[in-house]
């Protein structure tokens, strides 16, 4: 299962670099954009310049479910965090994520919490996968397969198809706990978009 998902997160990196505008990975603004794929896949898309250990840092966020299953394909759902320039982050260990042998296999060293406006924030501590999409590229990620009632990835999109305002995803170095590539993500009317992405969702 594990080894599956997996490939499934490298395999929506390289769709998701494919559709993206510019090679350099370098946007102005925030932007977010909705791409539909062949096979029933969805993803919507959120690029932006976060500051990561003090560097400015082009960075995406890709939300991506595929609700099909059959004897043959089991759609998966979840997200992926890209981070651009990483050679600019050296104080961080984006190697010992790296590949399905890594490191920190075992370690829950992804922190999510999705800010509601009237309710409770929902938080949990996760498992991820981490892998070299590209040269000065890294990619971390959380799926499911996407018929799984009950999995983090699928709480999390169901809930950003709801009421989320704001997104917040840290990293956490294995051997710094104090060092973390923390993300935000403001959803604040982007819940249509997520309702979109969950479509034929049963």
């Amino acid at each position: 299962m594990a080894a599956q998902l997996f490939s499934s997160l490298r395999s929506f990196a390289a769709l998701i670099i494919a559709c993206l505008t510019t090679g350099s990975f370098v946007h102005a603004s925030s932007t977010w954009k909705s791409v539909s794929l062949d096979g029933g896949t969805r993803k919507l898309v959120y690029q932006s310049t976060a500051t990561l250990l003090g560097k400015a840092t082009p960075i995406a966020v890709v939300f991506f479910c595929n609700p099909t299953h059959s004897k043959v394909a089991r759609g998966t759902l979840g997200i992926e965090v890209q981070i651009g320039n990483v050679t600019e982050l050296k104080s961080f260990r984006f190697q010992d994520f790296e590949g399905p042998d890594a490191l920190t296999n075992g370690k829950k060293l992804l922190r999510v919490v999705a800010v509601r406006a009237n309710a409770p924030a929902l938080s949990f501590d996760s498992l991820l996968s981490g892998w070299e999409p590209e040269d000065n590229m890294f990619s971390f990620g959380i799926a499911s397969e996407s018929r799984l009632k009950k999995s983090n990835a699928r709480t999390l999109l169901q809930a950003l198809a709801s009421d989320v305002t704001e997104l917040r995803i840290a990293v956490t170095d294995p051997k710094d706990a104090k060092l973390k590539l923390e993300i935000e993500v403001a959803t604040i009317g982007k819940q249509a978009e997520f309702k979109a992405l969950l479509a034929h969702l049963e």
